[in-house]
């Protein structure tokens, strides 16, 4: 389960009742008969599973911004929803506005389909230290 938006689907049972452990910021819950539910590290998603995502959001990042985090006068259609978003929202201060950028690439569904095209095309590798780390909490 992703650690940023789609944990809050089953807050429930992401309680001290069902904790079981955590690894490298990975939580496991015990929830019934043996099922469990992994939840990723606090703010990240599946993509961040994959070496190559922060760099992809960067590159991305810079396909609609210039070195002074202006948005550029266009975008590749996939950062449309990115961009019309931003219009609205950027900041005076140059560190805000870049970590507003990353968060709205991070969560854009658009964004994401385009990463998942790319890890196809490019066979992105998985971080070898969190699959351990999941590899872990998934042996009983």
């Amino acid at each position: 389960m992703d650690g940023d938006h789609g944990k809050n689907e089953i807050k429930d049972y992401l309680t001290s009742e069902y904790f079981l452990e955590e690894n490298l910021g990975f939580k496991k819950y015990k929830i019934s008969n043996g099922s469990i539910i992994i939840v990723l590290p606090e703010g990240e998603c599946m993509e961040d599973l994959f070496l190559e995502f922060s760099d992809y959001i960067n590159e991305q990042m810079h396909l609609i911004c210039d070195e002074e985090l202006n948005l550029k006068p266009s975008c590749p259609n996939y950062l449309t929803t990115v961009c019309s978003y931003l219009s609205h929202k950027f900041s005076t201060n140059p560190i805000e506005s870049w970590e507003l950028i990353e968060k709205k690439m991070r969560k854009d569904d658009d964004v994401k389909k385009h990463f998942w095209n790319e890890v196809k095309k490019k066979n992105y590798f998985l971080d070898p230290e969190k699959i351990a780390a999941l590899n872990y909490l998934i042996q009983d």
